[in-house]
């Protein structure tokens, strides 16, 4: 697999979020899940996300370098990444309906239907 192959992944992002440090110092951080160690700060989001690419990359060549293959995702993929729509995977979530019996049948308890 190449460094493209994998940034292309549907990793598990979590941020960019705002981290205030042991010094009361508020910074923009993102990591993600299935690679541990890997985190890209910056003082704003934007400042991340310009980062991101270029340090993800870093961080996978590293292991190919050493002939290994890094964590991979568990899930199938996501509409939408930090570079770019994926394919999408996932299933339309079913609709949900609650059937109000508040009217001559008071006291009785509504029920759900999943269409």
């Amino acid at each position: 697999m190449t460094v493209a192959e994998l940034l292309n992944r549907p990793w598990g992002y979590i941020g960019p979020q705002e981290v205030i440090d042991d010094h009361g110092l508020t910074h923009c951080e993102l990591r993600i899940s299935e690679l541990p160690g890997f985190f890209v700060a910056g003082e704003t989001r934007e400042d991340v996300m310009r980062e991101l690419r270029p340090a993800l990359t870093a961080f996978l060549r590293s292991y190919l370098d050493y002939g290994e293959e890094p964590p991979m995702p568990l899930r199938e993929g996501w509409l939408f990444g930090p570079f770019g729509p994926t394919k999408p995977t996932l299933p339309e979530a079913p609709k949900i309906r609650v059937n109000d019996r508040s009217g001559p049948q008071a006291g009785s308890v509504p029920s759900l239907s999943i269409a």
